[in-house]
């Protein structure tokens, strides 16, 4: 069987920060308009490409590890379906991880 490469990047781990099904376990205990407010604060920051959380409050920190991990378990997701699909395929063996 010939080789074959496939470069795969999951931007999912990174902002801008969409909602997702995957955050909710991170952020059950966290009010719905906190979330959004610290959703849009990071999205503004990522669009006016500024990379501080400098002077953001630990509840802010918080909610954004929050968005960071269910976005995390997302991406997660994928890899799983993609090592599913070679493995099914018979490919499994043949990769450089």
């Amino acid at each position: 069987m010939a080789g074959f490469f496939a470069f795969i990047h999951i931007w999912s781990p990174h902002a801008p920060y969409l909602k997702k099904n995957e955050e909710k376990e991170f952020l059950e205990d966290r009010d719905i308009f906190d979330i959004e407010m610290v959703r849009k604060k990071i999205n503004k920051c990522y669009y006016q490409n500024n990379n501080s959380i400098e002077g953001w409050e630990q509840k802010e920190l918080d909610i954004l590890q929050g968005l960071y991990d269910g976005n995390l378990k997302q991406a997660d997701a994928y890899v799983g379906e993609i090592y599913n699909k070679l493995k099914q395929l018979g490919l499994e063996e043949t990769r450089c991880w």
